[in-house]
């Protein structure tokens, strides 16, 4: 058996993926799929692995004491498939196999350690310094372990007999407990946003048949669920709703019947905002934002080198991610109100010249700054001047001409002072022109004018983002 021996390199970019995925909104589960995505125990799914795609990452969760085996099949004979089995919480690689199950083919068996969230990548030999490429198999298996115990109350504080107030609860971060005939109903609490589509998933163990509730203090209950959520015993619960209106809302773990259920045990609840679904429409732009008051995230048609984020909230929990060559443009979607001060925040990682930029309900770039160097933290102010969903675009200084590259924080938050001023939108960009309109670019441009028809404010220096492929400015002779 060959032995791999970690490069710095290699260890930053496996531990890398584990605090990217532990950061994930709420993991639906995915179809069988090549990619990456969710797995659990008896699931078969495929990928493919290339120079452009080293490494998939796969998640799941386990129990402490389950016994997990991994294995990783050559579908074609050109991979040489390596495993690296990964606890999300700590970070740490916990085992990996190059090719036990027979050359070039790769298996582990591990007992987990804790409860929690795991990763198995399916990489090659060498990771992203590795040559060999193709299809591959990957299957999951798993033997439950034993049961997690704890007290009646776990730290708890009643609020009426038999239901518990257990504090707030994080998006994306799994909470635990357990449910018994005394403590049969498990409150968390969390404030969200007017336009926050929100998911929640309860699984519980093979005693307990999971209930899970949404709602507030004043409405009550707003969307509930027994078994949506499927699972091994078929008794998971799932519910996802569009938040009304600002507010703190009640996340209630409990089982079916309530009070005059009779099932208990171990839950796992997962609050979270889920995946935009991939618009499968071909397109070669950002297509623009419908204003018709839908509270539902639109789909982004994306470019090459343009990765979907998903959704990001006003003074919600900060983002992050890692800009590459690959894709160096992150879209995230954000719902925001008319008059809303937001006060948009990159913090770039130490080989980053972070970018940013806004999209407005029309298509067009409102706002935007960067260039500050390595490792700086740029802020764009912006006033939103009508209701609907906005595009944040995280990049580099140069967009895909740049050459800087590295992880990135990125949160929106309401309050300071607009200067959307600063920056002309693609509109008043072309009028400065004397265009009609401006043909579509996938570059950032730096354009001096100093027209004197122009408002002061309008003069200097800006870089402008516009998506495509076609260069506009300067004309090419």
């Amino acid at each position: 058996m060959k032995t791999l021996r970690n490069s710095r390199h290699m260890m930053a970019l496996i531990v890398a993926v584990a605090v990217a995925l532990a950061l994930l909104p709420l993991p639906i589960p995915a179809s069988a799929q090549g990619g990456g995505g969710t797995i659990a125990y008896g699931d078969v799914v495929t990928g493919y692995l290339s120079n452009q795609n080293p490494y998939e990452s796969w998640v799941f969760n386990g129990r402490q004491g389950d016994q997990i085996q991994a294995t990783m099949i050559d579908a074609v004979g050109t991979l040489d498939p390596y495993l690296f089995l990964i606890e999300v919480n700590s970070e740490t690689i916990l085992t990996e196999d190059d090719d036990s199950y027979g050359q070039p083919n790769a298996t582990l068996t591990y007992t987990l350690p804790s409860t929690g969230s795991y990763l198995v990548v399916a990489t090659r030999y060498g990771v992203d310094q590795g040559d060999s490429y193709g299809d591959y198999v990957l299957e999951l298996l798993g033997t439950t372990g034993v049961p997690d115990t704890g007290p009646v109350n776990p730290g708890g504080e009643m609020v009426a007999e038999g239901v518990y107030y257990m504090g707030p609860v994080e998006l994306g971060t799994p909470v635990y407990g357990t449910l018994t005939n005394a403590s049969f109903a498990h409150l968390y609490d969390i404030y969200l946003d007017a336009g926050t589509q929100v998911a929640a998933y309860m699984e519980g163990d093979a005693t307990l048949d999971a209930y899970l509730a949404i709602g507030t203090d004043a409405d009550g209950i707003l969307v509930e669920d027994d078994d949506s959520g499927g699972g091994v015993n078929g008794m998971d619960a799932f519910a996802t709703m569009t938040i009304p209106q600002s507010g703190v809302y009640l996340f209630c773990a409990s089982r079916s019947g309530v009070d005059a259920g009779t099932s208990t045990g171990n839950y796992m609840l997962l609050v979270g905002i889920p995946d935009v679904e991939e618009n499968t429409q071909p397109a070669d732009t950002i297509q623009p934002v419908d204003t018709n008051g839908q509270q539902q995230a639109p789909g982004l048609d994306l470019p090459s080198g343009f990765l979907d984020m998903g959704v990001m909230a006003v003074n919600g929990p900060a983002a992050s991610g890692t800009i590459d060559n690959v894709n160096y443009v992150h879209a995230y979607q954000m719902y925001a109100g008319v008059g809303d001060q937001i006060t948009i925040s990159m913090q770039g990682g130490a080989t980053l010249d972070p970018f940013i930029a806004l999209m407005d309900v029309q298509g067009e770039i409102v706002a935007g700054d960067g260039g500050y160097g390595l490792g700086s933290t740029v802020d764009v102010a912006y006033t939103i001047p009508v209701d609907g969903w906005y595009v944040l675009l995280a990049s580099r200084t140069g967009i895909d001409e740049g050459t800087s590259t590295g992880g990135y924080t990125l949160q929106v938050t309401t309050g300071g002072t607009s200067d959307q001023a600063a920056v002309p939108s693609t509109s008043e960009l072309a009028q400065m022109l004397g265009v009609s309109n401006l043909p579509k670019s996938s570059s950032v441009m730096e354009f001096e004018f100093g027209d004197p028809d122009a408002p002061a404010s309008r003069s200097g220096q800006i870089k402008i983002l516009i998506v495509d492929d076609e260069e506009w400015w300067p004309p090419k002779e």
